[in-house]
């Protein structure tokens, strides 16, 4: 919550490829990518890690932070900061699985320009993938405790 009161969620998400193409969640007519909030004591890129392999059944690893995204609506009643990071698939499997709900689907880059995603970072995504948009550092958790 911020000081005014106002909402403020926070999602963790992954921009995963497969040549070129890129993974998406359909949830009815809407496109996201696969993400979700983090549990309690886990960090941003276990949350992206976690959510790919339950919304998708693929393991990945999230490797870079590609950017941060938030997303106001007009009235201001909330808040939604999406950290999204660039995620290499580990395993590889011919079927994707989805939890209830949600319908996994590998989508062509060029397919991006005609389809919505919420938030709508469909230009950003090609040049996370095609690394002509510098991607950020994630430092993690930094937590130490005092000796």
């Amino acid at each position: 919550m911020t000081t005014d009161g106002t909402r403020v969620d926070l999602r963790c998400s992954a921009i995963v490829s497969r040549g070129s193409d890129v993974l998406l969640i359909r949830r009815g007519a809407d496109w996201v990518l696969p993400g979700g909030r983090p549990s309690e004591g886990e960090t941003l890129q276990s949350c992206a890690r976690r959510e790919v392999l339950e919304e998708t059944g693929l393991h990945v690893t999230a490797t870079k932070c590609a950017f941060v995204a938030e997303v106001i609506p007009p009235n201001r009643s909330s808040r939604v900061v999406d950290v999204i990071f660039r995620a290499e698939r580990i395993s590889d499997k011919g079927t994707l699985t989805g939890e209830a709900g949600a319908d996994p689907r590998w989508v062509p880059l060029d397919e991006l320009s005609r389809i919505t995603i919420h938030p709508p970072v469909n230009g950003y995504i090609p040049a996370v993938l095609h690394g002509s948009r510098e991607q950020v550092s994630y430092l993690g958790n930094l937590w130490r405790s005092t000796p």
